[in-house]
């Protein structure tokens, strides 16, 4: 089909080249019936099955994923991923047929043949509805379309953004389920939450709340059905997942360098993805320095490299490091500080045994409270008055010690 010029009648009923090539003039579905009409007025000519020209090529509304698929060569579509009117039995009906002009003429010869053929043409246009208004919206000649088909096809992997979490029906004759939604172009494809690769809850509303951490992300998916008159497909992010990562584990180790995508952000680790693993990004592998807040570093879709520190196979479990990327400021940390000596920091976090402050990037000092009333105590943000009581560095972590002695500028 993508190989062959397509043309657009008024009501929205894709035609090809070679079915109007004698015409110069095309003839929209309200000719085909005013004319089908007229001939049965004159002889009352009744349809009869068969009657109709089975190589026009003709696609409707009414026109299946699995007329698509055969028109371009592709495999047969199987009948559970797609619906509606594609279960076993079912009736798929007849495609409108655009008929030129001049190859009517060529027909009127045979009388009886021209009759069957008009009385055909009017049962196939009246059996037909028009195409679905979101359908209208994304041709089938468009590049997203074909992107579509072609993961369909050829079980090829798509990344799209997750712009909906939707109670939606992805197979015929089932009941509404949830799924996120990703799109482009104003398609929309739908991947039940069982085919998402997220871990089931068994609670509806708990894992909607899971299912909402993709949002707004780009994930990974494979096209398993399509329904095109309703304008929407069915996807696998399981599948995509599967085929990613059954490239990657058997050469994966440590040392390796990835690039990830944070997927969940918690308190104290962050969940990231990359060639379909997901990995766990301690707190403690963030950065050199103090991380009060985990969001405050890390957002989900933020995509940055990570160092694989730890693979368990058996398990399928790995742990990868963001700051072993990251310069380590501890070593010549021993000759920039030294005891007792004052300086000036940012506080990166309060806690109830300490202030941590940031004297520069990646070296925090843990320091006692002021000795002075709750009023006057530092607060995230404040830049204040280090005196370090210790400097120590051992087997490539380092730690300062001290207090602070005052408070310089209050935050804003």
């Amino acid at each position: 089909m993508y190989g062959e010029p397509i043309k657009v009648l008024d009501d929205g009923v894709f035609i090809n080249d070679d079915q109007v090539q004698e015409n110069t003039e095309e003839m929209n579905v309200e000719e085909f019936i005013e004319e089908a009409e007229e001939a049965e007025e004159v002889d009352g000519t009744e349809d009869t099955e068969g009657t109709g020209d089975a190589a026009t090529g003709v696609l409707s509304g009414e026109s299946t994923a699995k007329d698509v698929a055969n028109d371009t060569g592709a495999e047969d579509v199987p009948k559970a991923d797609v619906y509606p009117d594609m279960a076993d039995g079912a009736e798929v009906k007849k495609a409108p047929r655009a008929r030129g002009r001049k190859a009517k003429a060529t027909e009127a010869g045979n009388d009886q043949a021209d009759q069957a053929d008009q009385a055909d043409r009017k049962s196939s246009v009246e059996a037909s509805e028009p195409v679905h208004e979101s359908a209208r919206k994304v041709p089938i000649q468009s590049s997203v379309w074909v992107e579509v088909y072609s993961s369909r096809q050829n079980r090829s992997i798509l990344k799209w953004p997750v712009v909906a979490i939707e109670q939606h029906a992805v197979r015929n004759g089932q009941e509404q389920v949830l799924c996120l939604a990703v799109g482009k172009n104003q398609l929309k494809g739908y991947i039940s939450f069982d085919d998402s690769g997220i871990k089931s809850s068994g609670s509806v509303s708990t894992d909607r709340i899971r299912a909402l951490k993709y949002i707004g992300q780009e994930i990974a998916f494979v096209v398993t059905g399509i329904v095109y008159d309703e304008g929407f497909f069915v996807a696998s992010r399981k599948l995509a997942l599967a085929r990613l990562s059954g490239r990657v584990w058997p050469s994966l180790k440590e040392g390796m360098v990835v690039h990830a995508v944070a997927r969940k952000v918690y308190d104290k680790n962050v969940i990231v993805e990359f060639d379909g693993i997901e990995a766990r990004l301690p707190i403690g592998e963030i950065s050199y320095g103090w991380v009060d807040e985990m969001a405050d570093h890390v957002q989900p879709g933020d995509e940055f490299d990570v160092k694989v520190i730890r693979v368990d196979r058996e398990n399928e479990r790995v742990i990868v490091s963001k700051k072993a990327l990251i310069p380590n400021p501890w070593p010549g940390a021993m000759d920039r500080y030294q005891k007792n000596g004052i300086y000036l920091g940012k506080v990166s976090g309060v806690v109830t045994f300490g202030v941590f402050v940031e004297l520069e990037p990646g070296v925090n000092a843990l320091c006692n409270h002021l000795r002075t009333t709750s009023k006057y105590q530092a607060q995230e943000g404040d830049m204040v008055a280090v005196q370090v009581s210790s400097v120590s560095y051992e087997n490539g972590e380092g730690r300062v010690r001290g207090g602070v002695i005052r408070i310089v500028r209050k935050a804003s």
